[in-house]
């Protein structure tokens, strides 16, 4: 009794010091992919910002006064766009509150702009662990490079820093974008859901969501099937056979959609195409196919499942050599025929690759738009004939492009979008267990 009481101060003594050190290097972790994506952001969006008394030379030493400690108001050469630094609200001289100078950081119209508050706080949480850290004993620069978490996050700190500046802030810039009125022209006003009322009573955006499901509908099950089909025929040949064959499949992967939506716009001409004059030598009656309400989806369709057959049946492919011959064979030695044997063994145990490719498969297919854009057009009159192959991400496009720069619709069209991958990716993982793995269990 007498030995817990005496070592119970010191044990947690040393569970705060841990705790302590832990939020240390955390905040220094922190702090280092503000400052270093606050720097990334400056030189990709705002590398040529001015400031009333001041012009920004392109050097570190040019930035910090522009970037961080501006008195004045900053404002871009190429867009106009204009921002307060920090100073502006602290200055004596300026009747700007700390309010106003926050909704200045969240207006939509800095899309493209560095804001000062991620400078700030990156420098804060750097500062702040350092001191944090220093003042405790046993911390010190070994400390740091000797746990894994932070050395993890410098190897990854310019994947990290490209995902912030490229991915996640343009996605909160969307979803902030949503909730205003805005057209490039004007200064945005704040609207609330004002843009998702107007989406949901939009009956072109409900035509575009049925679209785009149908496309969704027909391109999912027969691209899945035939990769299905394919990599388990390629997975009975030799491997000399196989690798050739694998070669040859993966090459319309390879070109870029533009190249693959001309190929196939010249190939279905209606009266120059190759498919149309080989219907033509054979008997049958040409057919419009892009130029035809009833056809063009599943043209389209037809021309994503050539092209993204193979690489998904490369991933099948790769998912059977990872299933046990012995279990084949002793399914042989029992009796199972080969239907049974793909059905009892290959599909339980291919499940995660599976949910792998229809997840994959159907945002993708959700978010088709080259395609489109280049067999009918990406003007006012694309996305036809007669709106047929309007899907809901050529609706976003036509909405900025063709249709007065409404970006807060276009934006709540994209928050929409979004969370219908979400609601599809869960009912996914649910329907075929995501957390299960049949081969996991055998293997143990």
């Amino acid at each position: 009794m007498f030995f817990s009481n005496e070592t119970e101060p010191f044990t947690t003594e040393w569970e705060v010091g841990v705790n302590l050190k832990r939020l240390s290097i955390g905040l220094v972790t922190a702090g280092m992919v503000l400052l270093v994506t606050a720097l990334v952001w400056w030189t990709l969006y705002y590398a040529k910002a001015t400031e009333a008394t001041r012009a920004y030379d392109g050097t570190l030493s040019g930035l910090l006064p522009c970037a961080a400690v501006a008195t004045e108001t900053c404002q871009s050469v190429e867009t106009g766009t204009e921002f307060l630094g920090l100073g502006t609200f602290l200055a004596e001289d300026e009747d700007e509150t700390f309010t106003s100078y926050l909704q200045s950081l969240s207006s939509p119209d800095g899309i493209v702009r560095y804001h000062p508050i991620i400078f700030w706080l990156g420098l804060l949480a750097l500062l702040g662990g350092l001191v944090l850290g220093f003042n405790r004993q046993g911390i010190d620069l070994a400390s740091f490079a000797n746990n894994d978490a932070f050395v993890a996050y410098l190897f990854i700190l310019p994947s990290l820093v490209g995902f912030v500046v490229f991915f996640l802030y343009p996605a909160v810039s969307g979803l902030l974008i949503s909730l205003h009125e805005w057209n490039l022209l004007r200064a945005p006003k704040f609207t609330g859901l004002e843009n998702f009322q107007d989406l949901f009573s939009d009956r072109r955006f409900w035509r575009s969501l049925r679209v785009t499901l149908l496309y969704v509908g027909i391109n999912i099950p027969i691209q899945t099937a035939l990769a299905l089909l394919l990599a388990t025929i390629m997975d009975r040949f030799s491997n000399t056979v196989s690798s050739l064959v694998r070669g040859l499949m993966v090459l319309p992967w390879l070109l870029p959609p533009v190249v693959v939506g001309l190929l196939w716009l010249w190939l279905l001409d209606p009266l120059l195409g190759v498919v149309n004059i080989f219907l033509t030598s054979i008997g049958a009656e040409r057919q419009p196919f892009l130029g035809s309400p009833q056809q063009v989806i599943p043209t389209i369709a037809g021309i994503n499942i050539w092209q993204y057959t193979g690489y998904t049946a490369i991933l099948f492919f790769a998912g059977l050599k990872t299933i046990p011959r012995d279990l084949y064979q002793a399914a042989a030695i029992d009796g199972a025929n080969a239907f049974t044997q793909f059905w009892r063994i290959t599909l339980p145990l291919l499940r995660p690759v599976t949910l792998f490719v229809l997840v994959t498969s159907i945002i993708g297919s959700f978010q088709v738009f080259d395609t489109v854009a280049i067999t009918t057009g990406a003007g006012p009159n694309g996305g036809g004939p007669a709106g047929a192959s309007s899907v809901i991400l050529f609706y976003i496009y036509d909405k900025i492009f063709n249709r007065g720069f409404d970006m807060g619709l276009a934006a709540s069209a994209s928050v929409a979008l979004f969370f219908i991958l979400i609601l599809v990716t869960v009912v996914q993982l649910r329907l075929l267990g995501g957390g299960n793995n049949d081969l996991a269990e055998y293997g143990a």
